[in-house]
């Protein structure tokens, strides 16, 4: 009994020996498999990662190689533009995108597509003058009109600067009052147009931008630095100390509107004729039409400077319609402000301008 029953112990054990064996050799066959799987998978993800480097690489080549070209390209563009007045319209074309300088005013950039624009239009201006007036238009060589181009853009960018510093400003509704003034003038808008067309190729938006802006700038910039108490005082003075040499009488008036006056009339002492209610700024008419004959007045402000008026003469005289009118005539010495050009001069000096083209090449 006991031996049988340890040969069914043996025979069991033996068993699950071979059972235990059979299911090691299952998972080892099943690990391998696994391993090979993995191999595979890192083979086949090495292989991924390897051609998406690849591609990468031949990307990036791509972008170095197309922005060696394009830097090229512009670079030759801008030796073209600079060395050689290259005028062609593929030049123009990528001037007009490319922000190439033609000028720096205080590191501000005055763009070579501006400069080129303009020139364009100068020399068309010229060229339907003489076609027009032969005899009356002076021949300009592109040097000339190079300089006179390259001058008015950095003046007008410097005008910019200046006015946005004395919060001077040019708005829409002041261009489009200027626009209508001068459509007035030429008698309709479709003349006006028409005129800018022939003689500047331009259309009305063109000419507000190019013209009446800094028109507009520069004259309400003149006013602002005219109004500024430091030059007020200082031109108030200067006309003060020419009152009293009049007031003291030591030499005639003409010879102190000789001597004093900065305008036009001092050649004549002052001479300005008869003139009627109207002809003058207001400021100056009420002053000249108060005095009595061979009186002198105090100081009188306009926007030109300061005035000092004496009367000649009050009189009537016959209008257009026959009628009878007031007139006077006068003297003055007029005392300026600072001239805005020479203010203006002034500041360029100050400025720093770089012009990066030079207009005899």
């Amino acid at each position: 009994m006991n031996q049988e029953t340890k040969k069914n112990n043996v025979s069991s054990k033996s068993e699950e020996t071979s059972k235990n064996s059979n299911s090691k050799s299952v998972k080892d066959d099943s690990a391998i498999k696994n391993q090979d799987q993995k191999v595979k998978e890192d083979s086949k993800s090495s292989k991924e990662s390897s051609a998406k480097k690849g591609k990468r690489k031949l990307i990036t080549w791509i972008i170095i190689i197309f922005l060696i070209v394009v830097i090229g390209a512009l670079a030759t563009v801008g030796v073209g533009l600079y060395r050689y007045n290259w005028n062609d319209k593929y030049t123009k074309a990528i001037a007009k995108v490319v922000p190439y300088p033609v000028a720096l005013v205080n590191w501000h950039m005055v763009r070579f597509s501006d400069f080129q624009a303009d020139l364009d239009t100068l020399k068309y201006f010229y060229q339907k003058q003489q076609e027009l007036y032969p005899s009356e238009t002076p021949a300009k060589t592109d040097e000339e009109l190079k300089d006179t181009v390259l001058t008015r853009l950095v003046e007008d960018e410097l005008v910019i600067q200046l006015a946005k510093q004395k919060n001077v400003t040019a708005t829409p509704e002041e261009i489009e009052e200027e626009f209508q003034l001068i459509i007035q003038q030429a008698g309709s808008q479709e003349a006006l147009e028409q005129t800018l067309q022939d003689l500047y190729q331009w259309n009305a938006d063109q000419f507000k931008n190019k013209v009446l802006y800094p028109f507009i700038l520069r004259r309400d910039l003149e006013k602002e630095i005219q109004n500024e108490p430091a030059i007020d005082s200082q031109t108030k003075t200067k006309a003060q100390e020419v009152l009293d040499k009049v007031k003291a009488g030591e030499q005639s008036f003409e010879d102190l509107a000789q001597e004093f006056g900065e305008d036009s009339t001092n050649t004549n002492g002052g001479d300005l004729g008869y003139f009627g209610r109207g002809e003058m700024v207001s400021a100056f008419e009420e002053a000249a039409f108060a005095l009595k004959e061979g009186e002198v007045s105090d100081l009188v402000k306009t926007e030109y400077g300061y005035h000092i008026i004496k009367l000649e003469e009050k009189t009537t005289q016959k209008d257009d319609q026959g009628n009878d009118k007031e007139v006077v005539r006068a003297r003055h010495i007029l005392i300026r402000y600072p001239d805005f050009t020479q203010w203006l001069a002034d500041q360029q000096d100050q400025a720093q301008i770089f012009r990066l083209v030079n207009p005899a090449a």
